[in-house]
């Protein structure tokens, strides 16, 4: 499981070798599934046993989608290829770098996971190389100023300022995981004529039915998460987690509800997580990202490291000024 979301390349076999590779394939699918099944009887029981845990879980996670989700991304979603399209046609000569700058702009300005997205699609339209798409993938997904502002610093921590510090906490982390990471920035050796043709002629109706389709995914991995977030909470109330590691394992997988429980726990822990929360963005967002990583044929593992090295350095500066 954890290899399908960090990575969603598929195996190049070649014709000589196809059944010596066959036989390796399934002797590591049939370990993958031996170690898979216990895990999914337990969650089968699990969800069994307490059918009221999960709906709640359901219930939060479809109730955050619509109070949040979709009214901040569906705009973008719909504008940001728009975007993309119309700087293309006016400025063909910058394909590869106005591709990555637009990507980064919506990213930072914008929130999960339209800046990644917007990568995607330029590599799915022959603007960007493969490797840059999978080395920018993480660095132009980012957390947008109104979410870290308006929510988290005036609604959790009563204090627009706060919000500010992560917002800029969060550029800094960012340009300086790219400066360590240093990726690339190319074009494609060879573009098809209909790629080029097809890059330009995004019409507004497309692009509101492809923004439908993507946030239907994007909630389903939002609700997945919640119920995640709805166990994890029951097994912290029986005594089984200690109380700070349910609060980073609750960030780490939904960063949303991780940094309003951070808010709430206060102390001098509660800024230092949400910084982290903030610069990795958890898991549910990686997954998000994953879904069309994986159908483009892109491999996350760059993005995963580059979002724990962000949220690192954003911990590690909130540390500094605390």
């Amino acid at each position: 499981m954890i290899h399908t979301i960090l990575c969603g390349e598929e195996c190049r076999i070649q014709p000589s070798t196809i059944y010596a590779k066959q036989k390796t394939c399934s002797k590591g699918e049939g370990l993958r599934f031996s170690l898979r099944l216990p895990l999914l009887l337990c969650a089968a029981i699990i969800l069994l046993a307490f059918p009221s845990v999960a709906t709640d879980g359901v219930r939060g996670g479809l109730s955050l989608c619509a109070r949040a989700v979709i009214p901040a991304l569906f705009p973008f979603t719909v504008l940001s290829p728009l975007l993309a399209n119309a700087l293309h046609s006016c400025f063909p000569g910058v394909r590869a770098r106005g591709s990555i700058l637009l990507s980064f702009l919506l990213g930072m300005l914008t929130g999960f996971p339209i800046g990644a997205l917007s990568v995607i699609s330029a590599y799915q339209e022959r603007r960007i190389s493969k490797e840059t798409a999978e080395a920018w993938m993480g660095l132009c997904c980012g957390t947008g100023p109104a979410f870290l502002v308006g929510y988290v610093g005036i609604g959790l921590y009563e204090n627009a300022t706060f919000g500010w510090v992560l917002v800029i906490l969060q550029c800094a982390a960012t340009l300086l995981t790219a400066l360590l990471c240093h990726p690339p920035i190319t074009s494609p050796k060879f573009v098809p004529s209909t790629a080029a043709e097809n890059g330009t002629q995004a019409s507004l109706v497309a692009e509101i039915g492809n923004a439908a389709t993507k946030l239907l995914s994007i909630c389903g991995m939002i609700v997945f998460f919640s119920v995640l977030r709805a166990f994890l909470a029951l097994f912290f109330e029986w005594g089984a987690l200690p109380y700070s590691v349910a609060l980073f394992l609750g960030g780490a997988l939904e960063m949303t509800g991780g940094i309003a429980d951070a808010a709430l726990a206060k102390g001098a822990l509660a800024p230092i997580l949400t910084a982290f929360f903030v610069g990795f963005g958890g898991l549910c967002v990686l997954g998000q990202i994953g879904l069309f990583a994986k159908k483009a044929g892109l491999c996350m593992r760059w993005c995963f490291l580059q979002k724990l090295i962000c949220g690192i350095l954003c911990m590690g500066m909130m540390i500094s000024i605390t």
